[in-house]
């Protein structure tokens, strides 16, 4: 779309201009009645070749006008399949480029918007769900604590549900701190130079107890001069999530293993365990908040560890793998792609 036709005004401006150069050669001889006459002619010509031009200019600046405001509403309407013309070079396509760009970041901020709320409204709704179980089985037994005549040995039988239910809710709380932290990005990773061999400690020092209580065997297989360059705390924290869900899983008196494999540009940690193992279908489905299979319903857990271990190890660069089989057993891999792997004698 063209503000105006230039050629056509580059005409008028051209026959104007020559009629005038005309009637002043005739004006010189003033005497000479047609030749003033023809003069007058060529004045009024003048002018109203002028004057068709700037209508023409009006005209076309309206229609420009009608058009950016249709296309406006459009755009307020949410009919954003909009078609610019960003391929000529006049005043009109530069307007529909800027307008383009502005109408793109617009989109991109709403987009934002609303992955944002529909991830607030989802967060409520699992939040909701998941503290609601426990406040209504605390609010049952202290009901029945008041209400009934209980002798010592039944009143600690429901301080005991209750305290159990309290601890649930403890667990469940700290692990939305976490998640709405990271969420969020309040979290900053602090990156630092450490062995493997660091972060395998820590998470294996969190786990060690539950694995006792199963009497399960935890092998670690790691060449101590491993190095590179992560967040200890919130490593060790995904890793000790894989583990304790490993252990949960798994059968009394089982064997799980921790295999760190270093490749040529990153580093593999794998978690393998004797469990009950993961359905083909449910794979991708254990990662995201708060997911429990039917399978594990009576096992106890809330379904936060998984998506917490995914979540660090995404920001700090790498991802999980998971291959299982039913009945068998699962491993976890952890890939760092930017962790470096590096010899004892490293310096940064």
């Amino acid at each position: 779309m063209k503000l105006f036709s230039k050629k056509l005004l580059y005409i008028y401006i051209s026959i104007s201009a020559f009629m005038l150069l005309i009637g002043y050669c005739f004006m010189l001889d003033k005497e000479n009645e047609y030749l003033m006459l023809v003069f007058a002619i060529n004045v009024f010509i003048s002018l109203i070749t002028v004057l068709i031009t700037f209508m023409s200019i009006k005209i076309s600046i309206v229609k420009l006008s009608d058009k950016r405001c249709d296309f406006l509403e459009e755009v307020m309407d949410k009919k954003m399949d909009a078609k610019f013309n960003i391929t000529e070079d006049t005043i009109s396509s530069r307007e529909d480029n800027k307008l383009k760009e502005l109408i793109s970041i617009l989109q991109s901020e709403k987009n934002k918007y609303e992955e944002e709320k529909s991830r607030i409204q989802s967060f409520i709704t699992d939040l909701s769900h998941q503290v609601k179980t426990p406040l209504t089985n605390i609010s049952m037994y202290n009901s029945t604590l008041i209400e009934k005549n209980l002798d010592a040995n039944q009143s600690r039988e429901f301080l005991l549900l209750m305290d159990g239910q309290i601890n649930k809710l403890k667990w469940l709380i700290d692990g939305l701190i976490k998640i709405s932290r990271l969420e969020s990005e309040l979290i900053s990773l602090s990156e630092g130079e450490y062995f493997i061999e660091e972060v395998l400690a820590l998470a294996l020092s969190g786990a060690f107890s539950e694995g006792e209580k199963k009497n399960i065997c935890i092998e670690v297989v790691c060449d101590r001069t491993i190095k590179g360059i992560f967040d200890l705390k919130w490593t060790s924290e995904a890793l000790l999530n894989l583990i304790e869900n490993a252990i949960k899983y798994s059968n009394k008196g089982s064997n799980i293993k921790v295999k760190v494999i270093p490749l040529d540009m990153f580093v593999r940690i794998d978690i393998i365990d004797e469990g009950i193992g993961v359905h083909k279908s449910e794979i991708n489905n254990i990662f995201k908040r708060f997911y429990r299979s039917d399978d594990v319903k009576e096992v106890k857990g809330l379904g936060v560890g998984l998506y917490l271990a995914r979540e660090i190890i995404y920001k700090e660069g790498g991802y999980i793998k998971v291959s299982s089989q039913k009945g068998v057993g699962s491993t976890f891999s952890v890939f760092f792609f930017f962790l470096l792997v590096l010899s004892s004698n490293f310096k940064r």
